[in-house]
């Protein structure tokens, strides 16, 4: 804001200019000369500027005076010589202008150059007026409505000027804001509803878009209000508050526009509070951006209109059927312009879509589910993956006590040292034990939008960026057929879309029946796979398995399947394995937890040296060492000697075979088919390959 010398508003004496600007110029006297030819003067300090048709304002890039029509500035009225850049938000009075236009600087030097300049000293402007063709927005003219902000007790906070004119034989519209508080033409940073005093006590209120429609309903006795700019509103700039406790019709204009924008005001009412909001369907064969000004027009009966539009969007709402046909033309678009999808922890969080992880009951996807949220929750990579920042996760568990949640937070905190200050905040837990959260019910799958609402309006106050709903069994009534699930899946994944967040559903498989699951294993048949856009299943360790690892036992380890579903990126060529751990709370109770673990590498602490010691070896023992790990001279026995392995331990024999495998396909060992003549038959010995390691610090 240019403030360079405070002057009271224009029409206020000036009596300080007065005293020190008495031998020349004072500030009244400047502004009686100068605001009659305000058009000239404009013209005469901006060449490249021009006027609207009507002279109504003066438009030109910014204050130094650059092509454009950023910078408007009011040429008639009580308004006259104020101005307004758009881009920089900057405004003030001709003074400003004059300052910066002619390189001046104190006030007193302004005023006498103005003085000079407007005919004191029987000067004229020096440039005819200049008007720009009636084409674009310019040529808005004379406001054809004002429409007073009033707040709850009456008092006047803004102001939106309408305009309207023909251009092309077409009618044109546009509106300008006065905020008065900053004395400016732009609107609140807080955007007041519309007919605020009105509405103070009104139980039920209609949103429209557009203060024209708001008062065609207030004429009907009809509580109404719009958000300043309408459909082109911030919906995040406007203050919903006053609509906390109300119940809420939004009566959207008959275009796409309308209905997008009467959605997401939709999201933001009930976010604020409100008992219910509902979006009006507008009735079949109304014309396009058909509103409620041209109902009042055309004298219907508006609260009729209102029923029969309400009874259109709660059979709407049974049948799914959509309210406009969504098909558009496709526009040349910017690659840079779309904005890439942003995956919140690995490629299975991903905003705007659902996923799913699919399992068999007790193996360890809740704990898994509830380590990834507070990973996401801290920022951590606790389980080796890095979350995309600090983020706000909800974990709900339906099926267990809200005691038992806490341990196996406390127990993960516990194992990965987090501080719980660290969750506040971040981490929020709830269980279906104290309070149900049933999403859909009855035989065909019906969706309980009430529970989506207030899932949908926490959501928007809390700015939650996932939610992990586990398991999907126990949220839903509904039984567990295509149908029901696709449905079912299709609202989630709406939710995502609209909360710009990540969902997560826990869910288990059908009978396995001793097979490893896929994600087309989920209970409840393909539908919900469908639904979603990443997918992964779970499996145990097998006991051969555990005995190629060389563990003791397999029950602790578990694995997320290499073959997936993920239609956003290419799935990884790798499973990925944990281990469950047992923590010992300091109340005595014994919690699971988890850790990432890698499958054991055979050559861990095995150097180039150690491969060229037993590949000499090897070339020295005669007879030649056998492959087969049955013989009595098997190649084992060497590399367990060079290596000092002991090959009766099972996981040290298992490492043995896997090194010599290993040894082979990189040909430092190579197996030879030879006759024994001791059994008159063919045998497989091993003798040096053709790849002689080099020693680690030496060059080939």
């Amino acid at each position: 804001m240019i403030d360079f010398n405070n002057a009271p508003p224009q029409g206020t004496p000036d009596t300080s200019a007065q005293v020190w600007a008495g031998k020349h110029y004072d500030r009244d006297d400047v502004l009686a000369r100068v605001l009659p030819h305000l058009e000239g003067v404009l013209g005469y300090l901006y060449p490249q500027g021009h006027a609207d048709p009507k002279g109504q304002a003066f438009y030109i890039g910014d204050i130094t005076g650059s092509a454009g029509e950023s910078l408007n500035i009011v040429l008639k009225g009580e308004r006259a010589g104020l101005w307004h850049d758009f881009a920089t938000g900057d405004g003030g009075d001709i003074f400003d202008l004059w300052r910066v236009a002619r390189g001046l600087g104190s006030f007193r030097d302004v005023l006498q150059d103005m003085g000079d300049y407007s005919g004191a000293t029987e000067n004229t402007p020096r440039r005819p007026p200049k008007r720009k063709a009636a084409k674009g927005g310019e040529a808005w003219g004379i406001p054809t409505a004002t429409y007073n902000y009033l707040d709850a007790t009456g008092s006047i906070i803004a102001q939106v000027e309408r305009f309207d004119w023909e251009e092309g034989g077409r009618k044109r519209k546009t509106f300008r804001p006065w905020d008065v508080a900053t004395h400016k033409y732009q609107a609140p940073a807080v955007r007041p509803l519309y007919n605020l005093h009105e509405i103070a006590r009104a139980p039920e209120i209609v949103l429209c878009e557009g203060e024209k429609c708001a008062d065609a309903l207030m004429e009907q006795n009809i509580s109404a209000t719009t958000a300043m700019g309408g459909s082109n509103a911030p919906i995040e700039a406007t203050d919903w508050t006053p609509l906390a406790g109300r119940k809420v019709l939004v009566w959207p204009d008959n275009d796409q526009t309308g209905l997008e924008y009467a959605d997401k005001a939709r999201t933001a009412i009930l976010a604020a509070g409100a008992v219910s909001c509902a979006v009006l369907r507008i009735p079949a064969g109304r014309p396009n951006k058909w509103d409620a000004a041209d109902a009042a027009g055309a004298g219907e009966d508006l609260r009729a209109l209102m029923r029969e539009m309400l009874g259109n969007t709660a059979e709407a709402e049974r049948n799914g059927s959509p309210a406009v046909a969504p098909f558009r033309s496709w526009v040349t678009t910017d690659p840079l312009t779309i904005a890439c999808r942003t995956f919140l922890y690995g490629k299975h969080y991903v905003r705007k879509f659902a996923s799913v992880t699919v399992a068999p009951g007790g193996l360890g996807k809740s704990t898994l589910v509830l380590a990834e949220c507070i990973a996401m929750a801290t920022g951590r990579a606790i389980l080796g993956i890095k979350p995309a920042g600090l983020l706000k996760v909800v974990y709900f568990n339906a099926e267990d006590p809200f005691e038992e949640i806490q341990r196996r937070v406390l127990a993960i905190c516990q194992h990965y040292d987090i501080n719980q200050s660290e969750l506040v905040g971040q981490l929020f837990i709830a269980s279906g034990r104290d309070q149900e959260l049933i999403l859909s019910k009855g035989d065909d799958g019906a969706i309980i939008e009430a529970t989506f609402e207030l899932v949908e309006r926490y959501a928007e106050a809390e700015n939650i960026d996932v939610f992990a709903f586990d398991p999907l069994a126990n949220m839903t009534e509904a039984p567990e057929t295509n149908d029901a699930f696709r449905r079912l899946g299709k609202r989630i994944s709406r939710m995502a879309d609209r909360l710009n967040c990540s969902v997560e559903l826990v869910h288990h498989t059908r009978k396995l029946n001793g097979n490893d699951a896929t994600v087309e294993d989920s209970r409840g048949g393909s539908a919900l796979i469908g639904a979603v856009r990443a997918g992964r299943a779970l499996n145990p360790m097998s006991v051969e398995e555990a005995a190629k690892a060389g563990l003791e036992t397999h029950i602790d380890h578990f694995r997320i399947e290499a073959a997936g579903k993920n239609n956003l990126s290419r799935s990884s060529p790798h499973s990925t394995w944990y281990k469950r751990v047992s923590i010992d709370l300091p109340n005595g109770d014994e919690v699971a937890s988890l850790e990432p673990w890698q499958w054991p590498d055979a050559f861990d602490g095995v150097t180039s040296r150690d491969a060229l010691r037993v590949q000499s070896l090897v070339g020295q023992t005669n007879p030649p060492p056998r492959f087969s790990s049955q013989a009595a001279g098997w190649v084992g026995v060497i590399v367990a000697d060079a290596l000092g392995l002991d090959l009766t331990d099972k996981a040290q024999r298992t490492r043995v075979n896997s090194m010599i495998g290993t040894w082979i396909r990189t040909q430092v060992l190579e197996v030879v088919d030879v006759h024994d003549p001791a059994k008159g038959r063919g045998t497989k010995i091993v003798v040096p390959g053709s790849n002689r390691p080099v020693p680690d610090g030496q060059t080939a």
